[in-house]
């Protein structure tokens, strides 16, 4: 059998002797040192003229984890395979609901807009119809809570999950959970075992920085601060919730301040996991645009800032996977068949950031449970692939985006009028990514 070097093998040097190296097909990974990385190259370079029995064990282990692959295997075509399984043959449905477009914050840079609309009964009764004539034939019901703020309406909360659950039950559904995305105001440990028992099993809290950044950013409507009680409300959340995440928004006001927010977690080490993302100047956001990073700006701040969560145990490898797109074939829910956010005016949208902007919206939800297309804005998200675009299907990252954030390709001014390509950073930070993932465990060892 002749085989051939994959398309898509990447190498990132660990130190001086070291190296590893991962396929975005396959998910295999090895590290090695300097000589062997050498052999590597060699027969990948050329597979098929192996002349050592050491060589031929290398070659095996090598088409073993995916780096070399039948000279006429279609990669592409796989990849197309597994996307379209990923996209279209899902078992599960996945909902987001933003329960209110109310907050009690008031945060400069927020995305959205704050309005006083709160998810009607007309919407409440079509979710509960629409969830049970899906989950007739489905297995998997994921909920996600968003806002506003959605433990404004905690009552809201209890009274669809446990429909929903009740529903799972009666159609005989495999599994039910739940994540919240809150701004953790609310969220004391007394709400966070409620959640919980409702089958709430992540939850997202945002802090932005020790307490004298936090409190100029996230800041309750009539201007008190907000940091103490976050960090009271996730000492309880922890002890509930399987999975709390703090995300932190950077941006130029507040990057060099991350290390020192870091002392004041130290005692949830292990309990939480910390994720960065840059701010972006988003249509609601436009004046808070001379605080956001540039793309290229962003990439070396995040590089150096995931190095020290690494290095100060926050960042522990099964979280980094998450980051991790081999083996995925789906960018983002968005691109998934039954797959949508719902607005409390029963309205459907195809990404969080949309929601709320009646103009991109891709159908209605009716009271009756059943729901009216806007094909012409749904087709869009749902049709598109990135083997039909030449710079995607040409890109080596391919298989680890699989074409991005079709948002930014859709509408191209929400975030505050980006028209450039939407690749995740992964393009510029695959090294980095190398490295953080594996420099300190990984499964395969090429010796």
């Amino acid at each position: 059998m002749k085989y051939k070097a994959s398309c898509f093998n990447y190498n990132a040097p660990l130190g001086e002797d070291s190296y590893v190296w991962m396929n975005g097909v396959s998910g295999g990974a090895f590290k090695v040192n300097r000589e062997i990385h050498a052999q590597v190259q060699a027969i990948l370079a050329d597979p098929n003229h192996c002349a050592t029995e050491q060589e031929y064990s290398l070659r095996d282990q090598l088409v073993s984890l995916g780096f070399l692959v039948e000279e006429t295997f279609d990669e592409i075509g796989f990849l197309k395979l597994k996307s379209r399984i990923a996209r279209y043959g899902s078992e599960g449905l996945g909902l987001g609901i933003m329960l209110t477009l109310n907050c009690n914050f008031a945060c400069p840079y927020c995305y959205q807009w704050r309005v006083n609309k709160w998810l009607s009964d007309e919407t409440r009764q079509g979710l509960i119809r629409y969830v049970s004539k899906m989950m007739e034939h489905k297995r998997i019901l994921v909920i996600e809570w968003f806002g506003g703020e959605p433990l404004l309406d905690i009552s809201g909360i209890k009274n669809l999950s446990e429909q929903f659950l009740r529903i799972c039950k009666e159609q005989g559904a495999q599994h039910y959970e739940a994540g919240i995305t809150t701004n953790g105001y609310l969220l004391s440990e007394e709400i966070a075992h409620q959640l919980s028992q409702l089958g709430v099993k992540r939850v997202q809290v945002t802090i932005d920085g020790p307490p004298d950044i936090h409190n100029k950013r996230r800041i309750l409507r009539d201007g008190r601060p907000t940091f103490d009680v976050i960090l009271k409300n996730l000492e309880g959340a922890v002890k509930h919730i399987p999975a709390v995440v703090v995300r932190v928004n950077l941006d130029k006001t507040n990057s060099d301040r991350f290390p020192e927010l870091l002392t004041y977690l130290t005692h949830l080490k292990g309990q939480l996991f910390i994720g960065i993302a840059p701010v972006v100047p988003t249509r609601a956001a436009q004046r808070y645009k001379e605080f956001c990073f540039s793309r290229c700006d962003y990439v070396q701040i995040q590089c150096h800032l995931e190095d020290i969560l690494k290095d100060e145990g926050f960042l522990p490898l099964k979280e980094v996977d998450r980051w991790w797109r081999s083996s995925i074939f789906v960018f983002c829910g968005a691109y998934q068949v039954d797959t949508y956010m719902i607005d409390p005016d029963g309205h459907l949208y195809k990404c969080v950031a949309l929601a709320g902007e009646t103009s991109t919206k891709v159908g209605t939800l009716l009271p009756s449970g059943e729901i009216t297309y806007d094909w012409d804005r749904l087709l869009p998200w749902l049709v598109w692939e990135p083997f039909e675009d030449q710079t995607c299907s040409t890109c080596p990252v391919l298989p680890l985006c699989l074409g991005g954030c079709h948002a930014d390709r859709l509408y191209p001014g929400y975030q505050g009028g980006k028209v450039v390509l939407p690749c995740p950073e992964i393009r510029e930070d695959l090294a980095h990514r190398l490295r953080l993932k594996y420099s300190s465990s990984i499964t395969t060892m090429i010796s």
